[in-house]
């Protein structure tokens, strides 16, 4: 069950852009094949599932992006959670 809507804005330590949107380019590559639901923004980018598997995710995205090179990341995490159920729909549609 969906219940929490996690933004993420990954910024790895990087020597240069190039570098940090390669880092950035691997982070959503494993969003994506997680197979949570997940929209791509120009700051960040927000995913919907359960609270546990979405925070899971943003460890990994950490973790991955430092062993690939950066000497370190900084995440900036938001979290929306319902017991009863969150979808990015719901904050959206009426916007669309």
């Amino acid at each position: 069950m969906s219940n929490a809507i996690v933004c993420v804005q990954l910024l790895p330590a990087a020597k240069d852009q190039t570098q940090s949107h390669a880092f950035v380019d691997q982070a959503i590559a494993i969003i994506r094949e997680s197979g949570v639901a997940y929209e791509v923004g120009a700051l960040g980018t927000t995913m919907q599932g359960a609270l546990h598997t979405l925070l899971a995710i943003v460890e990994q995205l950490c973790t991955t992006v430092v062993h690939f090179g950066a000497p370190y990341t900084l995440a900036n995490v938001q979290v929306y959670f319902h017991p009863e159920g969150a979808s990015i729909k719901q904050f959206v549609e009426k916007h669309r």
